[in-house]
């Protein structure tokens, strides 16, 4: 027996015992409206839409369909325990057969609307939810390859600290080196200075006794030209000389140019080395 013929069939027993029940009428008018029943097939703190008075499945989480179907089932179970209280009824036996059954007529019809509205809602649930499923599905072959280049991108990530890591340990040995390498720069400098000032003293000491020996040669070697004017006079004088003394006497010329031109040679020198060392 189907969910209408039940509820005609226990209106009629009920409506022919007790023609007159005011209490069970007002909870069929009750009924007999779309949005209380959608209440029944319906969470109560589930939100309606203000146009059409139908809850607004595709705002809310979606849940299993069998969850419900399963809450359907409980509020058509309600309703046929209210169909129940309505028979449990004793109205007065004489009331109006006729308007109770234009009452049932009406209150049938706005029930079978609502049921079938709370079918349609059910049906679009199955559809949101197959939809939803399918874009889980979409989304997670999607989010697949996503995933894979995420892993790698973590993976290369990871690489890049531990070589950045590397690289810190190796510019702190590297800073620790320089450091090293300016003390032992500050310290060849040092040296460098001390060896600066010795070759400077001894270059010094070298000059004043070079200079010290040109001037006693040259003193000399003046001493030694002045005892022999007279033997180079008289040889003059004769108009001749020899091949032996020829040589000898350029001999002499060629030693005094030689000197003069060492001692000149060795000043210059000096000069130079001089200014070598104040540059340095």
């Amino acid at each position: 027996m189907s969910l209408e013929n039940s509820i005609q069939h226990r209106y009629r027993s009920a409506s022919s015992t007790r023609p007159s029940s005011t209490c069970a009428i007002s909870r069929l008018r009750y009924f007999s409206k779309p949005h209380h029943v959608a209440d029944l097939l319906t969470s109560s703190s589930t939100p309606r839409d203000s146009t059409d008075g139908l809850p607004r499945i595709h705002q809310q989480p979606i849940m299993s369909l069998s969850d419900h179907r399963e809450n359907i089932n409980e509020r058509i179970a309600s309703l046929r325990d209210f169909l129940d209280t309505i028979q449990l009824e004793n109205p007065s036996p004489h009331h109006s057969n006729a308007s109770r059954q234009r009452q049932y007529i009406k209150a049938r019809t706005h029930l079978t609307q609502s049921l079938s509205e709370a079918k349609n809602a059910s049906t679009d649930l199955r559809r949101q939810i197959d939809a939803a499923t399918a874009r889980r599905h979409a989304i997670t072959m999607k989010a697949a390859p996503l995933r894979l280049r995420l892993q790698k991108a973590c993976d290369q990530l990871e690489a890049l600290r531990y070589e950045i890591y590397a690289s810190s340990a190796e510019i702190d040995a590297l800073n620790n080196d320089w450091e090293e390498m300016a003390a032992t720069k500050e310290q060849l400098l040092s040296r460098l200075g001390v060896l600066d000032s010795t070759l400077r003293q001894s270059y010094r000491g070298f000059n004043d006794a070079w200079v010290s020996v040109t001037e006693a040669h040259q003193c000399r070697f003046r001493e030694l030209m002045a005892l022999m004017p007279s033997e180079i006079s008289a040889y003059e004088e004769e108009g001749g000389e020899d091949k032996e003394g020829g040589d000898r006497k350029s001999g002499k010329d060629d030693e005094t140019k030689a000197g003069e031109e060492q001692v000149q040679q060795s000043e210059e020198k000096n000069c130079e080395q001089d200014i070598n060392m104040e540059n340095y």
